[in-house]
C-alpha cells in the first residue's frame, strides 16, 4: 500500500469500492487516513487470518474460534463491512461449539480477504 497524501485519498476510494464503511472509518480515525492507512498495513500482515486457516485446517475449534473473534473485532473497527460481516457469520458456530459445516463459511471469509487484497 502507498502513503503519499493522494494515495491516500484513492485509498479511501477503493476502500469505498470494496463496500467498506469509509464514513465511518474516517469518524473513527478522526478524518487521519494515513492513521488508517497505517492500520490497514498492520491489518494485512497480521497472523490472525493465517492461525485462523490453520487451527481451522486441524480441526482446532477453540483456537479457530479466537482467531475469528479477533479478525471480526479488528475488521469491524477497520470499517470493513464485507469482511466483517463473513467472519461475523463464521463465528457464531465456532461460538457454540457446532463446527459440523463451518467450511463453507470459513470459505467465505477466504474470498472476503481476497476481495479486499484486491482493493489495496
Amino acid at each position: 500500500m502507498k502513503e503519499g497524501k493522494d494515495d491516500l485519498s484513492e485509498l479511501m476510494q477503493r476502500m469505498e469500492q470494496y463496500g467498506a464503511d469509509v464514513e465511518g472509518i474516517r469518524s473513527r480515525f478522526l478524518g487521519d487516513d494515513q492513521l488508517f492507512g497505517s492500520c490497514m498495513q498492520a491489518f494485512m500482515q497480521d497472523e490472525n487470518f493465517c492461525r485462523l486457516r490453520k487451527s481451522i485446517e486441524e480441526q482446532n475449534y477453540a483456537a479457530a474460534f479466537d482467531y475469528a473473534h479477533t479478525l471480526k473485532g479488528v475488521a469491524g473497527n477497520l470499517g470493513l463491512t464485507p469482511l466483517y460481516e463473513k467472519v461475523s457469520v463464521l463465528v457464531e458456530p465456532l461460538r457454540h461449539k457446532e463446527c459440523g459445516s463451518i467450511e463453507p463459511l470459513f470459505a467465505a471469509v477466504v474470498q472476503a480477504m481476497d476481495n479486499l487484497k484486491s482493493y489495496l
